[in-house]
């Protein structure tokens, strides 16, 4: 009996889930973790500073964010390229 298309992406997921993380989902993890962080840590400084906000201080809190959102993508790089991944591609 052949499956639909979602049930088998789904049950790929699960797969994919419950591997270790491989060297490719870090680096993965890592560059999503940075295009993503890098947005939050602009719109969180234009959002939750005092304004208005010279354009320095906007980009320090978006290197940042690059450098802190990089290092826990590597640590956690599944969970940060599923809850980062908007960010990524919408920013």
């Amino acid at each position: 009996m052949k499956r639909s298309f979602l049930a088998n992406q789904i049950e790929r997921f699960k797969l994919w889930w419950r591997e270790p993380p491989t060297w490719r989902d870090r680096i993965t993890g890592a560059l999503v973790g940075s295009i993503g962080g890098f947005w939050i840590g602009i719109l969180g400084r234009i959002i939750l500073g005092p304004l208005p906000a010279p354009f320095s201080v906007v980009l320090l809190w978006g290197i940042g964010a690059i450098i802190l959102f990089a290092v826990i993508g590597t640590i956690f790089p599944k969970p940060v390229s599923i809850i980062l991944f908007p960010f990524s591609i919408w920013g």
